[in-house]
């Protein structure tokens, strides 16, 4: 399957579907910083979504986009 170009949205009709909907994407500065700064301390996911009073997904969603910038040094989401 060929990704669609960055500026191509899908229509939501009853042949596609559109995931993550119910989730927040936005994160303020400091609130994406004190995830990182958990994540590096050790603390787990479960840990850091009752501190920062988020569902687990969305600070999953948070460390696997520090991850791709390069932002955190403690493993997450490792490839074998």
């Amino acid at each position: 399957m060929k990704t669609l170009r960055k500026d191509t949205f899908l229509p939501k009709t009853g042949e596609n579907v559109i995931i993550l909907d119910n989730l927040e994407f936005g994160f303020p500065k400091g609130q994406l910083e004190e995830i990182r700064e958990d994540w590096e301390a050790g603390i787990d996911i479960e840990q850091i979504k009752f501190k920062q009073q988020r569902p687990a997904d969305e600070i999953f969603l948070a460390l696997f986009h520090l991850a791709r910038l390069g932002k955190i040094k403690r493993p997450f989401g490792r490839r074998i």
